[in-house]
C-alpha cells in the first residue's frame, strides 16, 4: 500500500485472481443455473373443458404459471396427491376463471388438504395455491 492506495503488486500478491481459483462463477454457469428474466415471466395455460385437474407441472418455484379455465360450464377444479409431485413448499400456482361464473369450487381429492376460501367469487375469478408440504395447500385469493 503505498500513501494509502493498494498497488497492483500488493493486490497480486494478498488476493486471490481467478487463475489461482479451483472454482468460480463464470458467466456460462450463471447462465444455466440462475434464473433469468425469460424464465421468470408469467406463463398462461388454457383449457376450455368441463373438469379440470392442476397437473403439478403448473406448480412452480416462482409462481409464474396462470390457469386460464374458459368453459362457462366448468364445474370441477381438482387438486390431487399428483399435483404435489417434486414440489418444495412455496411452490404455487394461480387458477383464473375466465367464462362465466358459475360457482366454481376446489376439490381436494384423496389425502390432499386445502386451507382457505375454496369458492371462487363472482368479482374476483382468482385464486392462489400455495403448497405448504405434505399434500396440504394455502388457498388464496376470491
Amino acid at each position: 500500500i503505498v500513501n494509502g492506495y493498494l498497488t497492483t503488486s500488493t493486490a497480486a500478491s494478498t488476493y486471490q485472481t481467478t487463475s489461482g481459483m479451483s472454482s468460480y462463477l463464470t458467466t456460462a454457469t450463471a447462465a444455466s443455473t440462475y434464473l433469468s428474466i425469460a424464465n421468470s415471466r408469467y406463463q398462461f395455460v388454457t383449457d376450455p373443458n368441463t373438469t379440470y385437474t392442476v397437473p403439478a407441472s403448473a406448480v412452480t418455484a416462482n409462481g409464474n404459471t396462470i390457469i386460464e379455465l374458459s368453459n362457462n360450464s366448468l364445474t370441477s377444479i381438482t387438486i390431487n396427491a399428483d399435483t404435489a409431485t417434486g414440489k418444495t413448499a412455496g411452490d404455487s400456482v394461480t387458477i383464473h376463471i375466465t367464462g362465466t361464473y358459475a360457482a366454481q369450487l376446489l376439490v381436494a381429492h384423496g389425502v390432499v388438504t386445502l386451507n382457505g376460501t375454496l369458492a371462487f367469487s363472482a368479482n374476483a375469478k382468482i385464486k392462489t395455491l400455495i403448497y405448504r408440504g405434505s399434500n396440504t395447500w394455502t388457498v388464496l385469493g376470491g
